[in-house]
């Protein structure tokens, strides 16, 4: 099914109150035209259940949706497909390059979600969905603003047993949030087991958030038994500002416990003095409730010019929010294990050993501190426990 266009919605296949298989598929090359155009280069699925399996979805365009678009109320059943080299192009602002939900419930199930690219959600995008997306691997996909590798807005997906790798979030004309994923309004997914590693975000005259994971206005996800490791965040120009290596927490309340967050970085870089970087780690800011326990948290690190900038590559930062810190393992993260400024911390029962500017560092608050190790940190400055 190849070379395709179709008018509005459906460059290869159009699904409408039907619940078609769709199986052993080369679905290429095919695009959406017309306005308004909404999208499913590959594929269109409304008020649909269709069975989508062991097909390769490649090379398709549309508004949103560049492989697959699944809307009003659709289950879909997508398996074992290969879906790869997708664009969602709709004026500079597509959604969803490989799988785009809308008020439906697909299950998104051992599939490769690969090189796909879009304006939020390169891999998939999920809106009032609740989809069950596992073991996937989301890999090398490509957005300009939010969430490389899965977007999730009001909805409640189940994320879990994918490998979420070398995803890439880049711009230069706007600030970026969520290298790997994306959790925004009163989103509360489920995110575990998965391995969500070496994905990139950066951007340059402007801010950058999340690494690896970015949960905001009001959104409770579930976060646990993760490897968020090696993921990267850098921000460029005379206004550089990056925060939160690992994980990004701004007006939400995630539970993030059991993980492995390593070798994160944040880096804020240009000629200005006062550039941030924050947060190697966790970062948590404007009223967050995070409850952050169990987890290992090592060996990440911030970097900013020596000039006036911060630098801060601490395990966990607080500012201006109300974490319960509990039974972690904090170690050999390049400034302070935990840093808490204007936050209402409670930190007990945690491992805090080996960071490079003190075990706990506290200003302009008074956080609860209880039954702690705090050994063999060292301090560049104040307080080495």
């Amino acid at each position: 099914i190849t070379g395709n266009v179709g008018s509005a919605a459906a460059g290869g296949i159009y699904c409408c109150f039907s619940s078609p298989m769709i199986v052993n598929n080369t679905i290429t090359d095919n695009h959406v035209s017309g306005t308004p155009s909404r999208g499913g280069g590959g594929i269109w699925c409304y008020s649909s259940s269709p069975t989508i399996l062991n097909n390769t979805i490649s090379g398709n365009t549309g508004f949103s949706g560049g492989g697959i678009y699944c809307t009003d109320s659709s289950v879909p059943m997508i398996a074992n497909n290969t879906i790869t080299g997708n664009t969602a192009n709709g004026s500079s602002h597509g959604l969803g390059g490989g799988v785009y939900c809308v008020g439906c419930s697909p299950t998104i199930t051992d599939n490769a979600i690969t090189s796909n690219s879009a304006y939020d959600g390169g891999g998939i995008y999920c809106s009032s969905s609740s989809p069950t997306i596992t073991n996937n691997t989301i890999s090398s996909n490509t957005t300009s603003a939010r969430g490389s590798g899965i977007f999730c807005s009001a909805s409640c997906p189940i994320i879990t047993g994918n490998a979420i790798t070398a995803n890439i979030l880049a711009s230069s004309v706007s600030d970026v949030y969520g290298g790997a994923i994306y959790c925004g309004n009163a989103t509360g997914p489920k995110i575990a087991n998965n391995t969500i590693e070496g994905n990139t975000t950066s951007t340059s005259g402007f801010e950058a958030y999340g690494g690896a994971i970015y949960c905001a206005n009001y959104s409770s996800p579930t976060i646990m038994d993760n490897v968020i490791a090696a993921n990267t965040i850098a921000a460029a120009g005379s206004q550089a500002y990056a925060c939160g290596g690992g994980i990004y927490c701004d007006s939400s309340s995630p539970a993030i416990t059991n993980n492995t967050i390593t070798k994160n970085t944040v880096s804020a870089s240009g000629a200005t003095p006062g550039l941030i970087a924050r947060g190697g780690g966790i970062y948590c800011t404007n009223t967050s409730l995070p409850v952050i326990t169990n987890n290992t948290i090592a060996g990440n690190t911030a970097s900013a010019p020596t000039d006036g900038s911060i630098a801060y590559g601490d395990g966990i930062g607080c500012y201006n929010s109300a974490p319960i810190i509990e039974g972690n393992t904090i170690s050999a993260n390049s400034d302070c294990g935990i840093r808490c400024n204007s936050a209402s911390a409670t930190i007990t029962n945690n491992t805090i050993s080996g960071n490079s500017d003190c075990g706990i560092t506290c200003t302009s608050c008074s956080p609860l501190i209880l039954r702690n190790i705090i050994t063999a940190n060292s301090s560049r400055n104040h307080g080495g426990g």
